[in-house]
């Protein structure tokens, strides 16, 4: 048994033309539904150190809830947890903390905020957990051992001081890790991490460093957003193939800021 962490990206009613967007509406269903059959949210780190024989005998359910990117609009997402008790891991990109998202191929005139230091801290204040997700979205894999130390060793050092609270935990830029990008990961301090779009029993081998995550999208039903939280049940489902195919797509931005 795998708990469920599912991977936010924005959560607004403002109109992008991807589909890594929740609205406000879908995500307070979302949560309606979490708490109309009784999960509790963790984050990250504690799901990690989460013993699952502890609670054999409980019927308590348990759900991780990871906003990447760490946008502005997660103002609207943790107003609308708070109402249900709920917590979440947000990932910041240390370098683009309170700017906008230069960092992204912007197919379009809209640009989007991400959250300054006075959010993230009230975030950590609020319970929730900030972690990194490296210093300038660069995907790691094509990065020298030098640069992919530099990037991750600074990243989580500026947003540990930021906060006040030691970063032990990464999401992956688009997605992607390795063998060679978590160990490097650990050995700058990292004890916990999460993929997305990964092949679900790679992630498995990659154990703590890697954990298997969900998207969830525009065009998420709340039949399907159950339907994800069950796969992570399965050892096999198509749900984490499907995520294979939209994490290799945000990969287009690799290419062509390049």
């Amino acid at each position: 048994m795998h708990m469920p962490v599912l991977a936010y990206h924005l959560v607004t009613d403002k109109v992008d033309l991807g589909f890594a967007r929740t609205s406000l509406k879908q995500f307070q269903r979302q949560m309606a539904w979490l708490q109309e059959n009784e999960y509790q949210t963790l984050t990250l780190q504690e799901a990690a150190n989460f013993n699952y024989a502890k609670s054999q005998n409980s019927s308590q359910k348990y759900v991780v809830l990871t906003f990447d990117d760490a946008y502005a609009s997660i103002q609207h997402a943790a107003e609308i947890m708070s109402d249900y008790g709920f917590v979440g891991t947000c990932f910041a990109i240390s370098d683009y903390i309170g700017k906008l998202n230069n960092w992204d191929y912007q197919f379009y005139a809209r640009k989007w905020l991400h959250a300054d230091a006075h959010l993230l801290k009230s975030l950590v204040q609020a319970g929730w957990e900030v972690g990194s997700h490296s210093r300038r979205h660069h995907f790691l894999g094509r990065l020298s051992k030098i640069k992919l130390s530099e990037d991750l060793a600074v990243s989580r050092d500026r947003i540990s001081e930021l906060t006040g609270k030691l970063v032990k935990t990464i999401s992956y830029p688009f997605g992607y890790a390795d063998q060679r990008v978590c160990k490097i990961a650990r050995h700058c301090g990292y004890q916990y991490g999460v993929g997305l779009g990964l092949p679900f029993q790679k992630q498995i081998k990659l154990g703590k460093m890697c954990m298997p995550r969900l998207g969830v999208y525009l065009f998420d039903t709340l039949y399907s957003f159950q339907s994800k939280i069950q796969a992570f049940n399965k050892t096999s489902t198509w749900h984490f193939a499907l995520q294979q195919i939209i994490s290799f797509g945000s990969r287009a931005t690799v290419l062509l800021k390049s």
